[in-house]
């Protein structure tokens, strides 16, 4: 199992509707837009928008970090 679940990603923003996630990816990870869809009124999904440096400042601004991949950390 490389990548988490998307259900199991749909299912922490549905748990957890007090807080916003950001979901970051590559402009080839479409299972980001998926999530996304699931619970649209607590992510933004910059899939595929940002560059590594953007990408790196929005980590760095959260309060915490949950990650399927090492990548972008």
């Amino acid at each position: 199992l490389k990548r988490w679940p998307t259900q199991y990603w749909s299912k922490l923003a549905q748990l957890n509707s007090d807080l916003h996630f950001v979901i970051l990816g590559g402009e080839h990870d479409t299972f980001c837009d998926d999530i996304a869809q699931h619970s649209p009124h607590n992510t933004t999904n910059l899939r595929g928008r940002l560059t590594w440096l953007q990408s790196a400042k929005i980590v760095s601004l959260a309060r915490a970090v949950v990650s399927g991949d090492t990548g972008i950390l």
